[in-house]
């Protein structure tokens, strides 16, 4: 059995936003995506948490469970949210088209570590 890392509770939720946001009428084309700041308009890294993480990652009272609910202070990890449906079983293509071959998952997982 493969153990994976956890995607975030709110997943559903911010993936429906984000959708909201790529299919909305009138975007203008920005650089270097306008997908990406369509999926990232208006959020804003939290670092008041990042400081915190930062300074806590060495305690050993700080655990894994602390650790993944403070991602959510980098609200661009939602970014890997974002696929297509896949066009054959093996693979998996992101809005951007970029085919990786792997899952959200496995992408995320990869990322956290």
């Amino acid at each position: 059995r493969i153990r994976r890392v956890p995607l975030p509770d709110h997943s559903a939720k911010v993936l429906r936003e984000m959708q909201a946001r790529l299919l909305a009428k009138g975007q203008v084309m920005r650089a270097p995506s306008t997908a990406l700041w369509s999926c990232l308009d208006g959020t804003r890294t939290d670092w008041t948490m990042v400081r915190r993480m930062a300074s806590r990652i060495t305690d050993p009272k700080y655990t894994l469970k602390q650790f993944n609910s403070d991602l959510s202070a980098f609200p661009e990890l939602n970014l890997y949210l974002l696929e297509e449906k896949p066009k054959s079983a093996n693979t998996v293509r992101s809005s951007t088209g970029v085919s990786s071959g792997r899952t959200i998952g496995d992408e995320y997982q990869r990322t956290i570590g």
